[in-house]
């Protein structure tokens, strides 16, 4: 977990410097933000033949409906899940980070063929993915799904819980460390909880289902329009009755929207970017060795004075790894040489650091 910091409070939102952006869901281009995201850390890093396993062309083969169908998500999360490369599920030992302090993505694709063999159960999936499901107002929207194992080794907590909504195209960090928010870039867009509409749309379900037709919501389009022009026209009837009907229908519709707001609306999300862009933050951490990696498998960052494991992280340790990494030509990719900046790394980590060898 995050060392020696404060998580991003509700409260600290406002102060910070949201862009707003208009978002759209693309499946591709989250297929290819993730793969350009491993091949970036594998530039720099990380051993990616080793590391990172690709689905072949037609996807992961457990991938389908029916084994995942458990899981309470919609087919275009599956869909999605089906094409993505994973960063391969090893012992403890083997597995590189992605992030510091021991943040890895799910290898999906090893556990929903765990899940298919029954050595996964749905519970367990969603909350080694979603953590707590309190924290979202007991509901996690279908169409949102968990990119990260948040379980902590120790399994006594959960961290870095990183959603990604098929619907709106964003991703959520939740308890995003406000230091971490505070040097992005890009900056995250401001949104609503994806319940939000998810809800609105379960409201019109209802309408429906209780007898509302093609006419109702013509005169809600009416409506819709006098309330944005500020004119006002004389009701098509004279019968008293039916005013006063009309009357309470809008008095309820304006309770149910105020209880979608309060059952919804009230759900601090973490902050939010559109998947492009939250990749080409994440990248841009390490662009300016805010995130520093110290070997093949391991990061540290510039703020926290200890590693998840409790590792004290030495006074000049990220200052003399970010001179190594300059010396070598980072971060221009075409000049950079890998090999013999983690060369030099691991020899100074052996004479200086030697419990970060």
């Amino acid at each position: 977990m995050f060392c020696s910091t404060s998580t991003l409070s509700t409260s600290t939102l406002p102060e910070l410097a949201f862009s707003s952006i208009k978002v759209m869901y693309s499946r591709d281009e989250c297929i290819v933000a993730v793969s350009d995201f491993y091949d970036f850390v594998g530039k720099m890093f990380m051993d990616v033949q080793s590391s990172i396993i690709y689905p072949p062309s037609d996807g992961w083969p457990n991938m389908t409906p029916e084994v995942m169908g458990c899981l309470g998500k919609n087919e275009e999360v599956i869909s999605l899940l089906r094409h993505l490369p994973y960063l391969e599920d090893k012992p403890y030992s083997e597995r590189p980070d992605c992030l510091p302090n021991e943040c890895r993505p799910l290898d999906w694709k090893t556990t929903v063929d765990n899940l298919k063999d029954g050595e996964e159960d749905n519970e367990g999936v969603l909350f080694q993915t979603e953590g707590q499901v309190h924290r979202f107002g007991d509901r996690i929207p279908k169409h949102c799904v968990g990119l990260m194992d948040v379980v902590t080794e120790s399994g006594d907590g959960i961290q870095n819980v990183m959603l990604l909504d098929v619907e709106n195209g964003l991703v959520y960090w939740m308890d995003c460390p406000k230091h971490v928010l505070e040097a992005c870039e890009p900056k995250p867009s401001s949104s609503v909880s994806p319940l939000v509409g998810e809800a609105e749309a379960e409201k019109g379900d209802k309408a429906d289902v209780t007898g509302r037709g093609d006419e109702d919501e013509s005169d809600d389009k009416v409506s819709d329009n006098e309330t944005e022009t500020g004119e006002t026209e004389t009701p098509p009837t004279s019968n008293d009755d039916n005013d006063e009907n009309e009357e309470e229908e809008s008095e309820k519709d304006e309770e149910e929207e105020e209880s979608v707001s309060s059952d919804y609306c009230g759900v601090k999300w973490g902050p939010c970017w559109p998947v492009r862009d939250f990749f080409a933050m994440l990248k841009n951490h390490f662009v300016k060795l805010n995130w520093i990696p110290y070997s093949p498998r391991a990061i540290i960052d510039i703020w926290t004075d200890e590693t998840s494991s409790g590792l004290v992280i030495p006074e000049g340790l990220p200052q003399l790894l970010q001179s190594v990494y300059r010396k070598h030509g980072w971060p221009d990719l075409e000049v950079y040489k890998k090999e013999e900046c983690l060369a030099e790394l691991k020899q100074v980590l052996h004479e200086k650091y030697p419990d970060f060898h």
